[in-house]
């Protein structure tokens, strides 16, 4: 058991919403069967050296995250966009950073919708019909309320937590799915059990489905690999002193595909925020070099108004620019002092 806590909260940090549900249900029967509560110890101890393991990196990613949320208000609007984009299947509507774009900017996100309504309905349709079908089986079960704890308190906890504690990140909630797929299935053993099965095969439908869309070329990705090989190319071609400035949490996969020793550098929000601390920063990553790349994706999330790109043109012009899936690739070349600099047309 603690090696699969282990491994759970390896794969998502907020297992640990999860965790504690089967805490409150293992005290609750230890206490009701009035069992000696040395059993627990062992078990408490190896799970606690599980959690305790993950912790450096829990820890990192929370101040990363903090960071990143800094220049960022609270949107209410990323409730909706949670449910279009996990519920409604990823890949069956707009892409996601249509959607992160239309919540930072507070609007509904059902405004970037458009034709993809029908195919977002029925998925929510979907899911609301199987969790509609199993609440009476739930409430017959002798064991229904355990069933809701280790359902309900992953997803209030992890919601929670993306409101409260790292901030514009509800769609945390996801790592209840499991649990709550948990009480779906106890539809089954309802009168509604035809119609359970039949919401049940559509939902394989939908998914199998959305996971072949997510492959298909018009499906717009961000082309963090593609990214980087015009990089490769372009520094290849003289530009191999090119700093690589990442803007938008949608950069993140760039560097699994950056060649080993690239000079990489993520703008953070806070640092767009002062014009002081970004001519700072550029003046760092462009030291003693003739060229500089950006690499956008959600430029929004940390460069909400262009800055960067303003600073840069003080000292560099933009000698080529690349438009790819969701990815928006330019080379900087510093100009002669006194020459002026460009700006992109």
């Amino acid at each position: 058991y603690a090696g699969w806590v282990w491994f759970g909260i390896g794969s998502h940090y907020y297992f640990v919403f999860v965790l504690a549900g089967q805490c409150v249900l293992a005290a609750r029967w230890q206490w009701r069967a009035r069992r000696p509560w040395g059993a627990l110890v062992p078990a408490a101890l190896l799970v606690s050296g599980a959690v305790l393991a993950w912790a450096p990196g829990f820890l990192a990613d929370l101040g990363a995250q903090r960071a990143e949320d800094a220049a960022t208000r609270m949107s209410w609007w990323a409730l909706p966009y949670t449910v279009v984009t996990f519920v409604g299947g990823l890949s069956w509507g707009p892409a996601p950073r249509l959607l992160q774009a239309a919540v930072v900017e507070q609007r509904p996100a059902f405004a970037v919708l458009g034709p993809f309504w029908f195919s977002v309905g029925l998925a929510v349709a979907v899911a609301a019909g199987l969790g509609a079908c199993a609440m009476p089986a739930l409430r017959s079960l002798s064991r229904g309320r355990s069933l809701l704890v280790l359902g309900l308190g992953p997803l209030l906890g992890s919601l929670l937590a993306g409101v409260f504690v790292t901030g514009f990140r509800p769609r945390y909630a996801l790592p209840a799915l499991p649990f709550v797929l948990l009480c779906w299935a106890a539809g089954l053993r309802s009168p509604r059990r035809s119609v359970v099965l039949v919401l049940l095969g559509a939902l394989v439908v939908i998914e199998v489905g959305g996971l072949a869309q997510m492959t298909a070329p018009a499906y717009a990705r961000e082309d963090s690999r593609g990214a980087a090989a015009w990089i490769r190319a372009e520094r290849d071609d003289g530009a191999a002193d090119g700093a690589v400035i990442l803007v938008g949490e949608g950069t993140s996969p760039f560097m699994r595909y950056a060649e080993p020793g690239w000079p990489l550098t993520v703008l953070r929000a806070q640092v767009t925020g002062s014009a002081t601390a970004l001519r700072a920063f550029v003046r760092e990553v462009a030291k003693g070099r003739g060229t500089v790349f950006t690499v956008a994706a959600r430029p929004w999330t940390t460069d909400p108004t262009g800055a960067l790109e303003r600073t840069l043109a003080e000292s560099f012009s933009p000698r080529q620019y690349q438009t790819l899936a969701g990815v928006e690739v330019t080379r900087w070349q510093r100009v002669p002092v006194g020459s002026g600099a460009g700006k992109r047309e």
